[in-house]
């Protein structure tokens, strides 16, 4: 699935669940407008995590961990050496790809400048 429809499937989506919530609450406007920016702002946390899962930095971190942990260890230093793992090799990167990081970061960040353009227009 391209793109595309990914990012017009949950901002449909959102614009849908907000709809709804909104039609059992008395202020239909205002409702609404929490509504859409409550689920944008889901989609733009979840996007970011798995950015961040994708980009590897949980691997970076771990590596540095276990570097420092090595070298503050005597004991994890005479068993590298006895295992002729003298050199440093460096981080294993895992690189995980999510095909709707993209989709999820756009339709949060557009959500919100909907939400925070009619907020403007209509209450401020």
């Amino acid at each position: 699935m391209k793109s595309g429809k990914k990012y017009l499937i949950l901002n449909a989506a959102a614009l849908l669940i907000a709809f709804g919530y909104s039609l059992f609450q008395q202020e239909l406007l205002l409702s609404f407008i929490n509504a859409y920016f409550m689920i944008g702002l889901t989609y733009l946390s979840i996007g970011a995590m798995m950015f961040v899962m994708g980009s590897g930095f949980f691997s970076i971190f771990a590596y540095s961990y276990k570097k420092v942990m090595k070298g503050s260890s005597k004991k994890e230093e005479y068993i590298s050496e006895l295992a002729g793992d003298t050199e440093d090799k460096g981080p294993t990167i895992k690189v995980l790809t999510f095909s709707w990081t993209r989709p999820l970061i756009y339709s949060g960040v557009f959500s919100f400048l909907i939400t925070l353009i009619c907020s403007i227009v209509f209450f401020g």
